[in-house]
């Protein structure tokens, strides 16, 4: 099984902790047809994080937010 950090497709769950958001915030963004990263399979809905990690860097993201989300990640992989 891979672990976190090798996960390609990223849960609801997951991405409020790789984002630092709240579920409804990522659902919301799940939702969005035109972001790109949402993969559906069945009636669920995952994050591709290469393709959300891409859309983050093309959607002027600030820097300060940047880092925010690199902090999260640390502790995201380093409570697993």
């Amino acid at each position: 099984m891979k672990s976190k950090e090798e996960k390609k497709l990223l849960n609801v769950k997951d991405l409020c902790v790789y984002l630092n958001i709240g579920e409804t915030k990522a659902r919301e963004l799940l939702h969005d047809p035109s972001n790109g990263f949402t993969v559906r399979i069945g009636s669920r809905l995952y994050a591709h994080r290469d393709k959300l990690d891409n859309w983050l860097l093309h959607n002027g993201i600030y820097f300060e937010q940047l880092h925010k989300i690199f902090l999260s990640l640390q502790n995201f992989y380093h409570s697993q």
